[in-house]
């Protein structure tokens, strides 16, 4: 398999607490890479997330997480989207996060967003 570099186009600090909380995309704009005349996208497409201090649950289908409904993550855990050969962006656009109901304060959550 061929190496690819993924680059990082943003990083977002959450505080996750008793209500829902989405991840907000950074800004991007495409640009000519003038020696190779390529455009390439800074579109995230790919994203590494920590979890801190309380569990939480995250969704990315449109739905809402609950306290008792999505993918659980307990702290210290993370979801690892930087799969070269894959797109995440239909994902990492909807993805929300909310505390499990077995959290005892508010969790933080950090997101880091490749493309």
């Amino acid at each position: 398999m061929t190496a690819v570099a993924l680059n990082q186009t943003g990083i977002q600090s959450l505080t996750v607490g008793g209500v829902q909380v989405a991840v907000t995309l950074p800004t991007y704009k495409d640009y000519t890479d003038a020696p190779l005349g390529i455009t390439r996208s800074q579109t995230p497409r790919h994203a590494l997330i920590q979890v801190y201090d309380q569990p939480v649950r995250w969704l990315a289908d449109s739905n809402d997480p609950s306290g008792i409904f999505g993918q659980l993550i307990l702290p210290g855990g993370e979801i690892n989207w930087l799969d070269p050969r894959r797109d995440y962006y239909g994902v990492i656009s909807r993805l929300k996060f909310i505390t499990d109901t077995t959290a005892t304060g508010d969790a933080h959550v950090e997101v880091a967003f490749f493309a």
